[in-house]
């Protein structure tokens, strides 16, 4: 058995864990900091410094409501193709309850998901849809 990769030599089998998962390896794990463009926060800062701009700039005269709107709604799309994505990539039954029950989406991405990226952009895509329920009314201008 191969320490660091978990293959059996012998079968040239890898071992995997429950649900046929891989096992982590403690060697990847502590191996040190993350560069800057592999870290899905990075991006999603971005992301979120997008929106923040677009909507200050929705405070100040209606075409900025409009990119808001563009941004919010890309990032809402975005970030639920991003779950589905993942959910059917766990299996066919969870990616269907991610689909057609609401609430099963929140628990899905916050208590079954691993992945920090696909957290990132579901936490994304909810701000972006309550940021929408506080936009400025310049209807009367």
């Amino acid at each position: 058995m191969c320490i660091k990769c978990g293959t059996n030599v012998k079968t040239g089998q890898k071992m995997t864990g429950p649900g046929g998962r891989p096992i982590a390896r403690p060697a990847a794990m502590g191996r040190g900091p993350v560069v800057w463009y592999k870290n899905p926060e990075a991006y999603a800062a971005i992301v979120f410094g997008i929106m923040l701009l677009t909507y200050g700039s929705a405070w100040l005269s209606p075409l900025g409501i409009l990119a808001y709107l563009g941004i919010a709604v890309l990032v809402w799309i975005a970030g639920t193709i991003i779950v589905l994505v993942a959910a059917f990539k766990e299996s066919v039954g969870t990616g269907f309850l991610t689909l057609c029950v609401p609430l099963y989406v929140l628990y899905f991405v916050y208590a079954q998901c691993e992945s920090r990226f696909v957290k990132s952009m579901w936490s994304l895509g909810i701000l972006a849809q309550v940021g929408i329920w506080f936009l400025p009314n310049h209807m009367g201008e």
